[in-house]
């Protein structure tokens, strides 16, 4: 559920979100994953998302069929118009066996301030970057000090029994947790 000036967006399941107006009555609604189609690309799955301004900043997978066979599935972010979710926009695309991928399944490491979009992204040296709405690049923001330069290494996550495993190597790194966007100002939470 998310804030947009008097409304309230909601996501129900499977990429359908619904626009609540001021009287908490349907006013839109939208299916980004059945809608997030164009020739030779689609939006499969949505992990995390926050609104930015008319879009949806989202993480999750597209599929690309006719790429070769190990381009064929890309995680990343996507900054999707609400008002046509088959012109989404690719921002920062990663491999699905990449290991940042855990965390941004994970934790919600992507906010917008108006139509501006933010990402945390955790590489070897995690950054935050910033996506100004019309803008086809990304621009790293200074942002860490020394103890968060580096990402830890977590277990995989490939079943439910690496799930323990995985949240105690969480529970015992200094990692951020969450990029958070307020008032105009962005949090780090670790």
């Amino acid at each position: 559920m998310k804030g947009d000036g008097s409304d309230l967006v909601l996501e129900l399941a499977n990429g359908r979100l619904i626009r609540l107006g001021s009287n908490h009555s349907p006013v839109s609604r939208r299916d980004l994953l059945a809608e997030g189609k164009r020739k030779g690309e689609s939006l499969e799955r949505i992990f995390w998302w926050d609104l930015a301004g008319g879009d949806v900043l989202l993480f999750g997978d597209v599929h690309r069929p006719e790429a070769l066979p190990d381009q064929q599935w890309k995680s990343g972010f996507f900054r999707v118009p609400l008002n046509s979710p088959k012109a989404f926009q690719s921002l920062y695309e990663i491999e699905t066996g990449d290991p940042a991928r855990i965390f941004y399944r994970a934790v919600p490491l992507l906010t917008a301030l108006g139509d501006t979009s933010y990402m945390l992204l955790m590489e070897e040296k995690p950054r935050i970057v910033r996506s100004r709405k019309g803008s086809a690049g990304l621009e790293t923001l200074r942002a860490f000090p020394a103890e968060l330069a580096q990402r830890p290494v977590l277990p995989p996550w490939k079943q439910l029994d690496d799930y323990a495993p995985l949240m105690l190597a969480v529970e015992r790194s200094t990692m951020p947790v969450a990029l958070l966007g307020w008032e105009g100002s962005l949090f780090v939470l670790g």
